[in-house]
């Protein structure tokens, strides 16, 4: 047995560290899979075979008695172990050294109390036995009632076993720790860079303070936060999320916010619509220049500014074109804004923009007059004080917005618009946003985006807000490299409602950073969805420790097992030959005898199989899931893999069954005189 295990030893270590280094986060940062043994690894298999050997040649008589010391031993390990249970089962840090000792220390210690216990039920098993019918059932009662020592045994299987729950345990709590983490990060059922489709979805960075009553003479609670903006569509695909916390986190987006999204007013470009053509006049002080942009809107509601032209006053009549529009879609025109700059006056004055003429351009360059009678209801807008808005006429052919003010460097933003201008925009706070800013529900928060004042009124509150994660921390998560969470610090607001209020003071660009849809629509390939942030997470070169250590766990303690159990039943087997020789003595027969030696020996690994299930499990109720929380992964809940649980014992009993089997096999021919006539001394 002491050769086998020199020999074995090291290739057994490579193939092990093969079998982990093939894993795809250890194969992909280009670990080498074969590695011969050094000659460390040949002394240190060298030596644990003397030991070994050493150990199987010790006298039968010698040890049999558990001495004092040991006994001592175990106690201390119990009593620790309850001590370090009493200290974990409080609030403990993830990197506390606790989560490193408890399970360790708990687990050796349960192993020694099933050990005992089982050792304890032997003999009344034995007695069982032993009043059966037949001769192989009461011979074998009789040969486990003499024996002793089986508690060693039993110790080595409840660890090993114990081991590879903690460890398998483990490992499935932190990946669906991971998988968690992606889905409340990616909050959508996928993310598209573009689409016609999805919802567009916009994200802005902001410092936000709580606006005071007036005459309140205090400094507002600030804090600097991420404004996501979604729309109606997008907060339903949080509200149906197959992931408990985006749904719940979703529900409550839904209570707050309004259902759905209303459609903005204004007159239905013709199909196929690349440009708009219009004859713009603008009276007004000399050098007054007007920035005219219009704003159109899509399907899905999502807003477009478009440049008009830039007349300057005073001018005659002249014909202003705007840019390229997307002529695949079907648009409408919702609003008009005018930028007036380049003057300055010292007291109020009056400034007029009219828009006739109004056309749509056909790709072919054709013309198709527009009628605003459906901007009837449009009302006029401001930048800043809302409270003196402009004047707005709507007519079937023309458009008049009338302004009254004193001109200054900065620009103002003045507009005609088909939504209610100037209203709050609802928002859902993060419960620790709302707490660091002293908002409840019905108060103003005031925001700063792309340098628009912007005023936002609380709706609700929510415990992390999912989705909030940006493209740069969604890569860092993937890679495996720390990443702030902004959950806690993102302000969901609905996303019509911010893009009025920025295209009312000016805005310019695309408003949408990133499109939210369902899985396997139409999108581009790069499509990121929680279930491939995932596979990326757990793939990652810097997380392949936590996988790994489960494998080389579950791996080693199995080899350790096979060799320990098999040195340990070989000792055992020539310290009882003369047992064995008393049964065949009085008429057993060798198939009979190998059956009681390795029913004995497999009875000892089925005991510490069950010891080590109960243990491991109990350990891993008790850490388990803050084990998984500090590797990266925040757990929510304890995962137990039953079927790989049930593999490991299964496979467990099957190589003991071998070895006891072969063990066996080897004492079938044993010189029944010598020993008979040598007595306990065989």
């Amino acid at each position: 047995m002491a050769v086998v295990i020199a020999t074995a030893s090291p290739w057994g270590g490579v193939l092990m560290h093969a079998l982990v280094a093939s894993a795809p986060p250890l194969d992909a940062a280009g670990l080498p899979r074969w590695v011969l043994p050094d000659a460390a690894v040949v002394l240190c298999a060298l030596a644990v075979a003397v030991v070994v050997g050493l150990l199987m040649l010790r006298p039968a008589g010698r040890g049999a008695r558990r001495s004092p010391l040991a006994a001592a031993g175990q106690a201390v390990v119990v009593v620790v172990a309850a001590l370090l249970v009493w200290r974990a089962a409080g609030a403990v840090d993830s990197g506390d050294l606790l989560l490193a000792l408890t399970p360790a220390v708990l687990l050796g210690a349960l192993s020694i109390l099933g050990a005992r216990l089982a050792d304890a039920c032997a003999r009344p098993v034995a007695a069982l036995a032993v009043r059966s019918r037949g001769a192989v059932a009461p011979l074998a009662g009789w040969f486990a009632a003499r024996g002793s020592g089986r508690s060693s045994g039993v110790v080595l299987v409840a660890l090993t076993v114990g081991a590879s729950v903690i460890a398998l345990g483990t490992s499935a709590t932190w990946q669906e720790a991971v998988r968690e983490e992606a889905s409340v990060a990616v909050g959508a059922p996928a993310r598209l860079s573009e689409s016609t489709t999805a919802s567009p979805v916009l994200r802005r960075q902001s410092l936000v303070s709580k606006k005071l009553q007036p005459g309140v003479e205090a400094d507002a609670p600030g804090s600097p936060a991420q404004l996501l903006a979604l729309d109606a569509a997008a907060r339903g695909l949080l509200e149906r999320s197959p992931d408990e916390q985006v749904r719940a986190s979703g529900g409550e987006l839904a209570e707050a916010l309004p259902a759905s999204d209303l459609d903005d007013t204004g007159p239905h470009l013709p199909r196929g619509t690349a440009a708009l053509r219009a004859r713009a006049s603008v009276t007004g002080p000399a050098g007054l220049e007007v920035a005219l942009t219009a704003i159109v809107a899509d399907d899905r509601g999502a807003l477009t500014p478009v440049p008009l032209g830039a007349p300057t006053s005073p001018t005659e009549p002249a014909v202003v074109t705007s840019g390229d529009l997307d002529s695949s879609v079907d648009l409408r025109l919702v609003g008009v804004t005018a930028t007036l700059s380049g003057a300055e006056t010292e007291r109020a004055v009056g400034v007029d923009v009219v828009l006739e003429e109004i056309a749509a351009l056909g790709p072919d360059g054709g013309t198709s007059p527009l009628s605003l009678t459906d901007a009837g209801t449009w009302t006029g807008s401001v930048q800043g004080d809302d409270s003196l808005p402009p004047e707005v006429a709507v007519a079937a052919d023309a458009l008049r917005i009338t302004v009254g003010t004193q001109l200054f460097p900065p620009p103002l933003t003045y507009g005609a618009v088909g939504w209610n201008a100037g209203a709050p925009i609802g928002a859902v706070l993060s419960s620790t946003l709302a707490d660091d800013l002293d908002v409840l529900s019905g108060a103003d928060v005031a925001a700063f985006v792309d340098g628009t004042p912007i005023l936002l009124r609380v709706a609700g509150e929510t415990a992390g807000v999912p989705g909030a994660a940006t493209d740069d921390d969604l890569d860092a998560l993937a890679a495996g490299l720390p990443s702030a969470s902004r959950a806690e610090s993102t302000i969901v607001v609905d996303a019509r409602a911010l893009a009025h209020r920025l295209l009312e003071a000016g805005a310019s660009g695309a408003f949408a950073d990133e499109y939210w849809g369902e899985a396997g629509g139409p999108g581009p390939v790069a499509a990121v969805s929680p279930g491939s942030l995932a596979e990326r997470m757990l793939a990652a070169p810097l997380r392949a420790e936590i996988p790994a250590t489960a494998s080389v766990v579950v791996w080693a303690s199995l080899l350790l097992a096979l060799a320990g159990f098999g040195a340990r039943a070989a000792a055992m087997g020539r310290a009882r030959r003369l047992e064995a020789a008393q049964l065949r003595a009085v008429g057993l027969s060798r198939r009979g005898l190998l059956a009681v030696l390795s029913a004995d020996a497999i009875a000892s690994a089925l005991a510490g199989v069950v010891t080590g299930l109960l243990a491991g499990c109990a350990v891993l109720a008790l850490v388990g899931t803050r084990i998984a929380g500090a590797g990266r992964g925040e757990a929510v809940a304890l995962i137990v893999p039953w079927q790989a649980l049930a593999l490991v014992p299964a496979g467990m009993l099957l190589a003991l069954g071998a070895v006891a089997l072969s063990l066996g096999l080897a004492q079938r021919r044993l010189p029944l005189p010598d020993l008979l006539r040598a007595g306990a001394d065989g």
